[in-house]
């Protein structure tokens, strides 16, 4: 693009104009101001400087509606019913960056409305293929969860979303009363 380290100081600039950036994020949460060190360390070696603002979290998000940010390090938890809605759509709560494609917007909402599985599978592929390929944002990593669950029960289908997921489906063997009995009654 363009960019070179004409004076050698590890900095890559264009027409004499470095490469700056600042990172934004809250204070107070260790994954984040750990991450953003982590952030500020890479891109330094590509010749990136990063200035790194730390903020109370409701004046990082004053800021970032605001538009007045270059990068927002930031956290999202999904929901167990699939609705980015507000994240990705023209003029979603929390779509900060004002990404807009009507494309995008077509396929959320078709997700969103879709009760088929199936259906609603080929929907969120399309989605994610778009997401990729227009990349409003960038996902940086994704928090695994472990969940472990008795044996005891059956029926058990955890989501990564939820480990309660489907728990009106799980079920216990009843108990007999021998048993029930052994361990001290019910």
């Amino acid at each position: 693009a363009g960019f070179t380290d004409g004076d050698g100081d590890g900095v890559v600039e264009r027409d004499g104009v470095p490469f700056e950036v600042s990172i934004t994020t809250r204070t107070g949460d260790p994954v984040r101001e750990n991450g953003i060190l982590i952030l500020q360390e890479n891109l330094g070696r590509v010749g990136i400087r990063v200035k790194l603002r730390l903020m109370e979290m409701s004046a990082a998000l004053d800021e970032v509606r605001a538009g007045d940010y270059d990068i927002y390090y930031g956290h999202f938890n999904s929901r167990l019913s699939v609705d980015p809605t507000i994240l990705v759509t023209t003029g979603g709560a929390l779509n900060y960056g004002g990404y807009s494609d009507a494309r995008l917007d077509s396929l959320v909402a078709a997700g969103v409305r879709e009760l088929d599985d199936a259906r609603a599978r080929q929907i969120w592929v399309a989605f994610q293929e778009l997401f990729q390929e227009e990349q409003p944002w960038t996902i940086l990593y994704y928090y695994a969860s472990l969940v472990g669950i008795r044996d005891v029960f059956h029926g058990c289908t955890p989501h990564n979303l939820s480990p309660f997921y489907g728990l009106e489906k799980w079920w216990k063997q009843p108990e007999s009363r021998e048993t029930a009995a052994g361990s001290g009654g019910r």
